[in-house]
Protein backbone atom coordinates (compact mmCIF):
# COMPACT_ATOMS: atom_id res chain seq x y z
CA UNK A 1 0.00 0.00 0.00
CA UNK A 2 1.34 3.55 -1.03
CA UNK A 3 -0.13 6.74 0.14
CA UNK A 4 1.66 9.85 -1.35
CA UNK A 5 1.43 12.97 1.04
CA UNK A 6 2.87 15.60 -1.59
CA UNK A 7 4.43 15.49 -4.98
CA UNK A 8 8.31 16.02 -3.82
CA UNK A 9 11.67 15.13 -5.99
CA UNK A 10 11.99 14.11 -9.16
CA UNK A 11 11.71 10.18 -8.79
CA UNK A 12 11.03 9.81 -5.62
CA UNK A 13 12.02 6.14 -4.43
CA UNK A 14 9.60 3.41 -2.77
CA UNK A 15 12.11 0.67 -3.39
CA UNK A 16 15.79 0.49 -4.55
CA UNK A 17 19.80 -0.45 -3.81
CA UNK A 18 22.10 1.07 -1.23
CA UNK A 19 24.39 1.87 -4.52
CA UNK A 20 22.11 4.82 -5.56
CA UNK A 21 23.15 4.16 -8.88
CA UNK A 22 20.41 1.80 -9.79
CA UNK A 23 16.57 3.43 -8.83
CA UNK A 24 14.34 0.46 -9.49
CA UNK A 25 10.39 1.48 -7.94
CA UNK A 26 10.40 5.06 -8.26
CA UNK A 27 7.01 7.59 -8.75
CA UNK A 28 8.38 9.17 -12.10
CA UNK A 29 7.45 12.50 -10.50
CA UNK A 30 9.95 14.05 -13.77
CA UNK A 31 7.38 12.98 -16.25
CA UNK A 32 3.93 13.33 -14.19
CA UNK A 33 3.77 9.50 -14.11
CA UNK A 34 3.23 7.18 -11.37
CA UNK A 35 4.89 4.28 -9.95
CA UNK A 36 6.73 1.89 -12.18
CA UNK A 37 10.91 0.74 -12.93
CA UNK A 38 13.24 2.98 -13.91
CA UNK A 39 16.84 3.01 -14.86
CA UNK A 40 19.64 3.58 -16.87
CA UNK A 41 18.80 7.34 -16.71
CA UNK A 42 15.17 6.89 -17.72
CA UNK A 43 16.15 4.46 -20.69
CA UNK A 44 13.58 1.83 -19.86
CA UNK A 45 10.39 2.96 -18.25
CA UNK A 46 7.40 0.64 -17.13
CA UNK A 47 5.59 3.17 -14.92
CA UNK A 48 1.65 3.97 -14.86
CA UNK A 49 0.83 6.61 -16.68
CA UNK A 50 -0.83 7.98 -14.06
CA UNK A 51 0.38 9.61 -10.81
CA UNK A 52 -0.64 8.34 -7.64
CA UNK A 53 -3.86 10.11 -6.07
CA UNK A 54 -2.40 12.20 -3.41
CA UNK A 55 -3.41 11.76 0.18
CA UNK A 56 -5.23 8.14 -0.81
CA UNK A 57 -4.16 4.91 -0.01
CA UNK A 58 -3.82 2.95 -2.95
CA UNK A 59 -2.38 -1.06 -3.57
CA UNK A 60 0.31 -1.42 -6.29
CA UNK A 61 1.58 -4.77 -6.96
CA UNK A 62 4.90 -4.76 -8.40
CA UNK A 63 5.92 -7.85 -10.63
CA UNK A 64 9.45 -8.86 -12.26
CA UNK A 65 10.42 -12.13 -14.28
CA UNK A 66 13.99 -12.14 -14.48
CA UNK A 67 13.72 -14.91 -16.40
CA UNK A 68 11.91 -13.34 -19.29
CA UNK A 69 12.66 -9.93 -18.56
CA UNK A 70 9.26 -9.00 -18.56
CA UNK A 71 7.92 -6.21 -15.91
CA UNK A 72 4.63 -5.56 -14.55
CA UNK A 73 2.52 -2.87 -12.38
CA UNK A 74 -0.49 -3.58 -11.04
CA UNK A 75 -2.33 -0.30 -9.76
CA UNK A 76 -5.55 -1.69 -7.58
CA UNK A 77 -5.87 -4.97 -9.20
CA UNK A 78 -5.96 -3.25 -12.43
CA UNK A 79 -2.70 -3.81 -15.07
CA UNK A 80 -1.41 -0.14 -15.77
CA UNK A 81 1.80 -0.81 -17.18
CA UNK A 82 4.12 -4.33 -18.33
CA UNK A 83 7.57 -4.06 -20.73
CA UNK A 84 10.86 -5.58 -21.13
CA UNK A 85 13.45 -5.24 -18.03
CA UNK A 86 16.75 -5.86 -18.54
CA UNK A 87 18.70 -4.56 -15.86
CA UNK A 88 20.77 -7.01 -13.43
CA UNK A 89 19.42 -7.66 -9.53
CA UNK A 90 22.44 -5.54 -7.54
CA UNK A 91 23.48 -7.75 -5.01
CA UNK A 92 24.16 -5.42 -2.01
CA UNK A 93 21.48 -3.82 0.89
CA UNK A 94 18.34 -2.55 -0.58
CA UNK A 95 16.26 0.45 0.64
CA UNK A 96 12.34 1.67 0.76
CA UNK A 97 11.09 4.79 1.02
CA UNK A 98 14.67 6.90 0.44
CA UNK A 99 17.47 6.80 -2.11
CA UNK A 100 20.45 4.88 -1.75
CA UNK A 101 22.20 7.50 0.49
CA UNK A 102 20.82 7.30 3.91
CA UNK A 103 22.24 10.70 4.34
CA UNK A 104 20.68 12.50 1.20
CA UNK A 105 16.74 12.83 1.45
CA UNK A 106 16.39 14.10 -1.72
CA UNK A 107 13.79 12.23 -3.93
CA UNK A 108 12.71 10.45 -0.97
CA UNK A 109 9.33 9.74 -0.39
CA UNK A 110 6.44 12.08 1.31
CA UNK A 111 4.48 9.50 1.56
CA UNK A 112 3.78 6.12 3.83
CA UNK A 113 4.00 2.72 3.28
CA UNK A 114 2.49 -0.36 4.01
CA UNK A 115 2.39 -3.79 4.01
CA UNK A 116 5.23 -4.37 1.93
CA UNK A 117 5.95 -8.35 0.91
CA UNK A 118 8.58 -9.59 -1.66
CA UNK A 119 7.93 -12.68 -2.66
CA UNK A 120 10.52 -15.74 -3.82
CA UNK A 121 7.96 -16.30 -6.68
CA UNK A 122 6.30 -14.75 -9.29
CA UNK A 123 2.42 -13.54 -8.49
CA UNK A 124 -0.37 -14.80 -10.60
CA UNK A 125 -3.23 -12.48 -11.42
CA UNK A 126 -5.15 -13.79 -8.69
CA UNK A 127 -2.55 -13.08 -6.30
CA UNK A 128 -2.91 -9.55 -7.37
CA UNK A 129 -6.72 -9.48 -6.80
CA UNK A 130 -6.52 -11.25 -3.20
CA UNK A 131 -3.72 -8.73 -1.95
CA UNK A 132 -5.91 -5.61 -3.06
CA UNK A 133 -8.49 -6.61 -1.33
CA UNK A 134 -6.96 -6.36 1.93
CA UNK A 135 -8.86 -3.61 3.28
CA UNK A 136 -6.68 -0.21 3.16
CA UNK A 137 -4.67 0.86 6.18
CA UNK A 138 -6.96 3.02 8.38
CA UNK A 139 -4.15 4.20 11.24
CA UNK A 140 -0.77 6.78 10.97
CA UNK A 141 2.01 4.41 10.00
CA UNK A 142 5.54 4.27 11.03
CA UNK A 143 7.66 4.00 8.20
CA UNK A 144 10.60 2.34 8.86
CA UNK A 145 13.53 1.85 6.82
CA UNK A 146 14.39 -1.40 6.08
CA UNK A 147 17.23 -2.61 4.20
CA UNK A 148 17.70 -6.58 3.20
CA UNK A 149 20.75 -8.19 1.87
CA UNK A 150 19.55 -9.40 -1.30
CA UNK A 151 16.60 -10.38 -3.35
CA UNK A 152 18.57 -13.19 -4.26
CA UNK A 153 19.02 -14.39 -1.35
CA UNK A 154 16.28 -15.71 1.31
CA UNK A 155 14.57 -12.32 1.64
CA UNK A 156 14.12 -13.10 5.48
CA UNK A 157 17.39 -11.22 6.48
CA UNK A 158 15.78 -7.79 7.29
CA UNK A 159 17.37 -5.59 9.75
CA UNK A 160 16.11 -2.28 10.65
CA UNK A 161 18.51 0.67 10.22
CA UNK A 162 16.33 3.47 11.13
CA UNK A 163 13.15 4.45 12.87
CA UNK A 164 11.28 7.38 10.84
CA UNK A 165 8.06 8.88 9.57
CA UNK A 166 8.55 10.25 6.23
CA UNK A 167 8.34 13.72 5.99
CA UNK A 168 5.20 13.59 8.36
Amino acid sequence: WLKVKAEEGTNPRIIGPSDGLHHWVVIGNEDNLGVGFYYDHGAVLVQDPNPPILGEWEHYAVILDRVVGQASIYRDATLVSSGSFTDDLPLESWIFGHQGDVNNHGDSLNGLLDDIRIYNRLLEFADVVELAAIPEPSASIMLFLLIFQSLVQRPTKWRVVKKCVVNG
